[in-house]
């Protein structure tokens, strides 16, 4: 009988309020739904592949983002060991909106720039032009030992340091510097879109929220206009984020090679 009463026992005060805030979550959960469904209902009446083609774009551009930003940070840490500057590298932010996070890369990929057109500048001043030349194809046996004592020399004078990888990495950047002026261009293009106002994280959400979050920035008749302009910005930052990716594990890969090939020169 004991057990009875204490079943049939009013509920205590905080179950009531856990009761209410279950409550209000479910019916707050409801109605985010519905909204996403009334977006979905608007701007994707049947046709699901390109409301398909729009989620998985999106994934891919959180995956662009977050290996665009792993590529930058590689190239710092090869910067600062064979270039000796003191450069921090850069976290990517969920929290913060897509244009946030462009400018970030775009402020660091400049300043990277900036110091590599500055040494360049400073060899092409105080080296001979044949020597000179000779970076941009420098290799182990292309480049004799005196020549190679006079560029080391140049560089210990402007850098405080003289690595075989930062002879390699001033050559690419000689022949290729076009590849962070690409990157750069394309990302600050891609952050005066309307759509980098959403924040990065809505990203893994699907298409129903980044529509949501579009739709606070601007008015409905515009959305469509938006989300076409989103897509396109999606296809021209692909392959040069690609490129650009490539560049940098090229640029290591050319390192640890002329590095490992010197090795076995001086072993012989």
């Amino acid at each position: 009988m004991l057990v009875y009463k204490s079943l049939l026992r009013p509920p205590s005060h905080h179950q009531t309020i856990a009761e209410a805030q279950e409550k209000q979550l479910l019916s707050r959960s409801s109605g985010n739904s519905r909204l996403c469904k009334m977006w979905s209902d608007i701007f994707y009446p049947g046709n699901p592949g390109r409301r398909e083609n729009v989620i998985r774009k999106s994934q891919r551009l959180h995956d662009l983002m977050s290996n665009n930003f792993k590529a930058t940070n590689d190239l710092i840490a090869t910067v600062n060991r064979h270039l000796n500057l003191r450069l921090c590298p850069i976290t990517l932010d969920n929290d913060a909106s897509i244009k946030q996070n462009c400018e970030l890369m775009t402020q660091c990929i400049q300043g990277i720039q900036t110091h590599l057109e500055k040494i360049d500048k400073e060899l092409q001043e105080k080296m001979d032009p044949d020597l000179y030349d000779k970076i941009k194809k420098y290799s182990p046996k292309n480049v004799s030992r005196q020549d190679l004592q006079k560029i080391s020399k140049a560089f210990n004078g402007i850098c405080g340091i003289a690595t075989l990888g930062g002879i390699v990495l001033i050559g690419v950047f000689i022949k290729q510097g076009v590849i962070l002026a690409n990157i750069t261009s394309t990302f600050l293009k891609f952050a005066g879109g309307v759509a980098a106002s959403v924040g990065l994280g809505v990203l893994l959400m699907g298409v129903d929220m980044i529509v949501e979050a579009i739709v606070g920035a601007i008015e409905r008749k515009h959305l469509e206009t938006a989300l076409h302009e989103y897509e396109t910005a999606l296809n021209e930052l692909e392959p040069v984020s690609d490129n650009y990716q490539k560049n940098i594990h090229y640029i290591m890969f050319k390192i640890e090679e002329i590095e490992k090939s010197d090795e076995c020169c001086c072993c012989s």
